[in-house]
């Protein structure tokens, strides 16, 4: 069996150019899909995925001021018991 393709571009109405990067986390028992990338005018975009939600979109560059003209990477540590995530472009 095949798996489903699920188009977030037409979820979310945002796209992004170039490569994305993806990682899972934990909410309580609930795994957590992340994709990030780059929009064409440069800003980060963070997607994610929670078990009976539809896919959502975060624009970091509206929260930060920051635009972004390269691919991002990301990378999971813990604090503690506490899963800390990290993005980074530049």
């Amino acid at each position: 069996m095949l798996p489903t393709v699920v188009d977030i571009t037409a979820i979310t109405n945002q796209r992004v150019v170039g490569s994305v990067s993806s990682w899972l986390s934990y909410d309580g028992t609930n795994t957590v899909e992340h994709l990030a990338g780059r929009s064409p005018d440069g800003d980060l975009l963070v997607f994610y995925w929670i078990p009976g939600q539809d896919w959502q979109v975060v624009n970091v560059s509206q929260i930060t001021g920051q635009k972004i003209a390269s691919p991002v990477t990301s990378w999971l540590s813990s604090d503690g018991e506490n899963t800390v995530e990290h993005l980074a472009g530049s």
